[in-house]
């Protein structure tokens, strides 16, 4: 059985590069108040991001929060991850995902289209806002593109790019179901601080 979106909708992305001790930042988050977090480390050899899986999945379990994995069903599967998340460039086929919440990387509308197709059960929308955390190889949609997308599109729908406490409110105004956040979380000092203020801004 599918796992629900946790509530409220804030997903935590890993990115080592960004972190002196990514475990202890990612421990910190869940401390916060994060019960949601995306492993993305597709440049890492396979049995060091299978290790890495592991130690983050320990520390969510703990915490009662939901552990995915992008792009590797090898690892997601290994660890019992509840959670499989693909690329753009993976919607091109079919997935049988029939007890894995299934989400999926879009851009534009025809992305967000093919995502359905294939049976994502949620997106997420990036970049919508200007972003630090790599170089753009799409225009930020905006507060306008982001609506555009989320209003026609049947599952939820979470905004990601550029994504801080304060910008929050407004994904949620737009459409969106939640919000994810990389470089604001992995960055931190604080994390736990930090993922509190997106936590209290995205409380309806």
């Amino acid at each position: 059985m599918k796992p629900p979106l946790p509530t409220p909708t804030l997903m935590v992305i890993t990115n080592r590069h960004m972190s002196a001790d990514p475990v202890a930042t990612i421990a910190r988050a869940l401390d916060g108040g994060a019960k949601w977090i995306l492993l993305r480390e597709k440049d890492m050899a396979s049995s060091a991001r299978l290790d890495l899986a592991r130690q983050i999945k320990a520390d969510a379990d703990r915490h009662g929060a939901l552990l995915g994995v992008n792009s590797d069903r090898t690892t997601a599967e290994a660890i019992g991850a509840l959670n499989l998340h693909l690329p753009s460039d993976g919607l091109r086929y079919e997935i049988d995902a029939t007890d894995l919440l299934l989400g999926a990387s879009v851009h534009n509308s025809g992305e967000a289209e093919a995502a359905v197709q294939i049976g994502a059960d949620y997106l997420v929308v990036a970049p919508v806002f200007e972003t630090e955390s790599k170089a753009l190889s799409h225009r930020p949609l905006g507060l306008p593109g982001l609506h555009a997308i989320a209003r026609s599109m049947p599952v939820p729908v979470i905004a990601l790019g550029g994504i801080l406490p304060q910008r929050a409110a407004d994904c949620l105004d737009a459409g969106a179901a939640g919000v994810a956040a990389m470089g604001a979380v992995m960055r931190a000092g604080d994390p736990a601080s930090v993922v509190h203020a997106f936590l209290k801004a995205m409380r309806r």
